[in-house]
């Protein structure tokens, strides 16, 4: 049993339980990041600001209408004046929400109808647009879900129709934020990709530094993600965006020292295993001092007041999480596959791998065309990964 246990220990088998428990546990723990955003994204202001200030009154308005937010529905002509037939869709239209109030969370509906003394602010002096204003329950639902709803509501046949209001533009900008994050995540492991296969002219090794960092992308959001929500941690929108370039930039620099120094050990003659013990040696001191560095760098956000700043104390938690998975993720896989890990960089001159030479040839010469090809297979957990 002692020798089963040393095996496993000597071949980085507990190190692989232990990543492959935190990312289960990462994934099936971590809160949505687009309601985060929505929730959380926005800066926090001091609670004496003049829009907080407004908020609170707000928030205890009365007359049946506190904890509410403001939403513009607006009725548009684009050939002219609105139209008695106009005017009469629209007032049906108003009708509709009045009957699902419950629905929507609408606490009050305020029209040039019910206000004919503000028809300036209902009306506009060319007589093409008229408003209408909704006062919408807080806590009634998703903002986007029930933003499309009222959207579709408000439609009337001959006019331009739309709703907003500030939450409803914050939202949007979030979404297009959320949206670049995605796209920026695949490029991103593109590049990284392309640039350990190319210096290493393998297929093996990008794939394993991209499975490896992925891993640490998803812990790293989940545990961010878990400290927002359940211990207060300031957020911002942009904070799956810096997670990201954070993990690809430190990660894709430790792998390099890493593999370097591992194929250099092998061509000096150690053994897998000691190559791989040699490696951590050689460059564990450079990148604990970069995550040290790091680290306390992005730990100092904390002290700004603005939420927006103070978020970024969060890059210390991927800074560690990085720096801990470029030293113990990918030695796992140089121990168990020594030479093969630079395949088809090595040579391989054995009759019953002519196939695999071929392929190898192929790599060698079209390093692009082969590490796209290897792209095709973490491409969808990639972005997987990005939109949890």
């Amino acid at each position: 049993m002692r020798e089963r246990i040393r095996s496993l220990h000597e071949n980085r088998i507990f190190s692989l339980l232990v990543w492959l428990i935190a990312i289960f546990v990462a994934i099936v723990m971590m809160p949505n990041t687009t309601s985060l955003i929505q929730e959380y994204g926005q800066p926090q202001l001091s609670n004496t600001s003049q829009p907080m200030v407004s908020r609170a009154i707000q928030n205890n308005w009365g007359r049946n209408i506190s904890g509410t937010y403001n939403v513009t529905a607006v009725f548009n002509n684009p050939s002219g004046k609105l139209t008695t037939a106009q005017q009469l869709s629209i007032d049906k239209t108003v009708q509709r929400l009045t009957d699902k109030e419950k629905l929507y969370g609408i606490k009050s509906i305020q029209t040039l109808e019910t206000n004919p003394t503000a028809k300036s602010q209902f009306y506009s002096k060319d007589q093409s647009t008229e408003i209408v204003q909704l006062a919408l329950d807080r806590n009634q639902g998703d903002l986007r879900v029930l933003t499309q709803q009222l959207q579709n509501q408000v439609k009337t046949n001959g006019l331009n129709t739309y709703v907003t209001s500030p939450e409803i533009i914050n939202d949007a900008s979030n979404e297009k934020i959320s949206q670049a994050t995605n796209i920026a995540t695949i490029v991103g492991f593109i590049l990284s990709l392309l640039i350990i296969g190319i210096i290493f002219k393998s297929l093996i090794a990008p794939l394993i530094s991209t499975l490896s960092m992925l891993m640490m992308y998803a812990v790293s959001m989940g545990l961010v993600n878990n400290l927002v929500t359940r211990a207060n941690f300031p957020y911002s929108e942009y904070m799956p965006l810096l997670m990201l370039m954070l993990t690809l930039i430190l990660g894709t620099l430790g792998h390099f020292y890493l593999f370097r120094a591992f194929k250099q050990h092998l061509e000096a003659g150690d053994s897998p295993r000691e190559a791989t013990t040699a490696s951590i040696r050689d460059n564990r001191y450079f990148l604990g001092m970069i995550c040290l560095i790091l680290t306390l760098i992005f730990a100092g956000f904390w002290l700004f007041k603005f939420s927006t700043l103070r978020a970024m104390s969060g890059l210390a938690v991927v800074t560690i999480i990085t720096t801990l998975g470029s030293l113990t993720i990918a030695p796992i896989f140089l121990s168990l596959l020594g030479e093969r890990f630079f395949w088809p960089a090595v040579d391989n001159s054995a009759s019953e791998h002519q196939l695999w030479n071929r392929l190898g040839r192929f790599g060698l010469w079209q390093p692009f065309v082969a590490i796209i090809a290897v792209l095709y297979i973490v491409g969808p957990f990639a972005s997987y990964t990005a939109t949890t």
